[in-house]
């Protein structure tokens, strides 16, 4: 049995895999499936009789567990599908769901077929909040946030978070900052009897893999609850400011803002690369100009269905003799992003000032 030709189902919060081949005369027995030493779900008996007939004969009933079939199975303890015919699972309209049961189907009509659980479509369903309702997060709620947020890999510990729940942008009941936090470990290394040697830049790289990884452990933690956060990018040009307002010690630099409460607005996840625009085997690939226009397209038409930089009013105005050719019905992502790394941040000596001011030194030894 092959791992990515089979569909995976939700049941009760448990990832069931449904068997690429449904019509056996026997059930099979429960099995731990691995790809790279990794358990990635358990197949369930199926029951002697097909678990999904075909309508059509000699079609299996295995790529998406359903092609053009309806029948009635039972899946674990007690969960039924009913006898329900789909004509298209492609389309996420007739996606199916269990009756009196909670059911869940991801179909993706590739090769490869995604699996799915409850972390899967928390993850995959995540987008920026930027309207928060007036529901505050209880102190518990908060501190299970940043203890699954420390939980993270690490290099060396070193991020620190800060938080206030002061007036936050958009709203939002929490305002947290993560640093890169060098005087930490410094005071724990003059305990052992130590003195750093290693330069900034690598402990900077070092600190910014460790804050990033909590970071996003406390985005997927705080959506298990059903928060929403919205992370803001332009905080080390900030940095002495904010040093400033929570008097941090030298060898402490804010490196991210992330505010975080219960959504006010419902809105669809934004698009991303195709995955083959993006997962790389073995080496990098030529990238074709079908592959850069397809992956462009993608981002591009995804952007303009959602009204996204209309609503915003977010388009970046041109710098010199460029003249503007776009408006709103075709200015989307790729143009956006263009416009931003194609004229801004060309001198790096505003973000190593801040660094300096914040005890970071980026520099070769004489």
């Amino acid at each position: 049995m092959r791992v990515l030709k089979n569909h995976c189902l939700l049941a009760g919060g448990r990832p069931l895999l449904v068997p690429n081949k449904v019509r056996g005369t026997g059930a099979r027995k429960p099995e731990r499936l691995t790809r790279s030493g990794a358990k990635i779900g358990r197949v369930l008996p199926v029951p002697p009789r097909a678990f999904l007939k075909s309508r059509n004969k000699g079609k299996s009933a295995g790529r998406l567990g359903i092609e053009e079939a309806s029948g009635l199975g039972m899946l674990g303890e007690g969960l039924f599908v009913q006898d329900r015919h789909f004509k298209n699972p492609c389309d996420p309209a007739d996606m199916p769901h269990a009756v009196g049961a909670s059911l869940t189907v991801r179909p993706v009509c590739k090769e490869v077929h995604m699996l799915t659980n409850l972390v899967i479509e928390s993850m995959l369903n995540r987008r920026s909040v930027r309207k928060y309702s007036d529901q505050k997060p209880s102190d518990d709620v908060i501190a299970t946030v940043v203890r699954a947020g420390q939980q993270a890999p690490f290099a060396s510990q070193l991020c620190s978070l800060l938080l206030s729940r002061k007036k936050a942008p958009f709203g939002a009941p929490l305002w947290f900052t993560i640093c890169v936090d060098m005087h930490r470990m410094e005071l724990i290394m003059t305990k052992r009897g130590w003195t750093v040697v290693a330069n900034d830049l690598s402990m900077l790289l070092f600190g910014i893999q460790d804050a990033a990884l909590m970071a996003e452990n406390m985005v997927i933690a705080a959506e298990s609850f059903g928060m929403g956060s919205c992370f803001l990018g332009e905080t080390p040009y900030r940095a002495e400011r904010i040093r400033k307002q929570y008097k941090l010690p030298e060898r402490v630099f804010p490196l991210v803002e992330l505010v975080m409460g219960y959504p006010a607005e419902e809105l669809a996840p934004r698009p991303r690369y195709p995955l083959e625009f993006t997962l790389f085997e073995d080496r990098y690939p030529e990238l074709t100009d079908s592959m850069i226009e397809d992956a462009m397209r993608v981002m591009d038409e995804g952007y303009l269905a959602q009204n996204y930089y209309r609503k915003q009013k977010a388009k970046i105005k041109l710098k010199g003799d460029r003249e503007e050719t776009f408006t709103y019905d075709n200015y989307s992502w790729t143009e956006h992003i263009s416009r931003k790394w194609g004229q801004w941040l060309s001198d790096p000596k505003e973000l190593l000032d801040q660094m300096e001011k914040c005890g970071f030194t980026i520099k070769t030894k004489e």
